[in-house]
């Protein structure tokens, strides 16, 4: 009877020792690495009485805490999140982590519906974030992958970018690149009377007098008095469509008895033209005394840009800084002055 109380009391006694102990933390994750916006059930397998349960899951969700036994957890954006489990009762705690890793990124961002103005290039670039980046339509685009491409659209469409990262997630971008159908020069469609010039467009237009705006010269008529119709030829008119500049130099407008090309419009080149950094102006090389001519480099609003003295044959501009634009480049020697349109994409 002794033996067997004794033995009673071994294992009550034991019974109560293993009760007495904390619970050991323990879960699995269906997978530890996922993209941005996929779901990750936790399941709880620790061992021991469990009284209580708290996740902690690392900000990736909202919320970014939970008491259930299995939660299913959205992680909504990428990076590295750990997750924590921990499991109590009333002998104590015990905790056990695991990071999740999620790819993917934010949505490409394309510049805001962008103009392509009569066919120029349209730049279209998202922000480099070590993505691999692909284009479509792909036969629009040049070149097909990368961070940049360029577009000479003949019509408007859209276009998407899509960006995959070292673990296969992908995310996308779209927007719509405007084409805008320019008339080309607009002196084959200006009317010239006796001393006005009319614009074929009843709004939009700046009139232009070596390269400087005339005053409240913005309707579509321009009224020239006897002293200016003899210089005609020196007079322009931008016209603004849809966001896009359209311009014209009057060389074909001169009246009768003008001389209409100089010595130097004969001799100088700009190339390319339109241009996008460096802009080149040759002068030919049966031109004498090129170290006496001048350049400036002007504004539409005639503000002076650049100025150099004592040209070259082959004069190089860096001009990547500029904006986006139209500008007049005057060239003056001892007897002579000539005004050259540069488009700057």
């Amino acid at each position: 009877m002794k033996k067997l109380f004794t033995l009673f009391l071994l294992i009550v006694l034991g019974s109560n020792i293993s009760s007495a102990q904390a619970p050991v933390a323990k879960f699995t994750a269906s997978k530890d690495t996922i993209c941005a916006g996929d779901t990750v059930t936790f399941t709880n397998t620790s061992t021991g009485t469990v009284d209580s349960i708290l996740w902690t899951l690392g900000g990736g969700s909202h919320p970014d805490s939970s008491i259930d036994a299995n939660p299913k957890v959205p992680f909504a954006a990428a990076g590295y999140y750990h997750v924590i489990l921990k499991v109590s009762n009333t002998n104590g705690s015990d905790t056990v982590g695991l990071t999740i890793k999620v790819g993917g990124g934010p949505i490409p961002v394309l510049p805001k519906n962008p103009k392509s103005c009569g066919g120029s290039t349209v730049i279209l670039t998202v922000p480099a974030s070590g993505k691999f980046y692909t284009w479509s339509p792909d036969s629009l685009v040049f070149p097909t992958t990368g961070d940049t491409v360029y577009i000479r659209p003949v019509m408007s469409n859209i276009y998407m970018v899509t960006g995959s990262d070292s673990l296969g997630c992908t995310t996308t971008g779209t927007d719509s690149v405007i084409y805008v159908s320019l008339p080309g020069w607009i002196e084959t469609t200006i009317s010239v009377t006796e001393d006005t010039l009319i614009s074929p467009y009843p709004t939009g237009n700046q009139w232009y007098y070596e390269a400087n705006p005339l005053i409240d010269s913005t309707r579509q008529l321009l009224v020239l008095d006897s002293h200016s119709i003899q210089f005609i030829c020196a007079h322009g008119l931008v016209v603004n469509i849809e966001g896009c500049l359209d311009s014209s130099d009057f060389w074909t407008l001169c009246p009768e008895g003008i001389n209409r090309v100089s010595s130097i419009n004969d001799a100088v080149k700009l190339f390319p033209n339109p241009f996008y950094n460096d802009l080149t102006i040759s002068i030919n090389s049966l031109a004498q005394d090129v170290a006496d001519w001048n350049l400036q480099l002007t504004d539409l609003l005639g503000q002076t840009i650049y100025t150099q003295s004592s040209l070259n044959y082959n004069n190089y501009l860096s001009l990547g800084d500029l904006a986006s634009g139209i500008y007049f480049i005057t060239i003056t020697n001892k007897t002579d002055r000539a005004v050259f349109k540069a488009i700057k994409q």
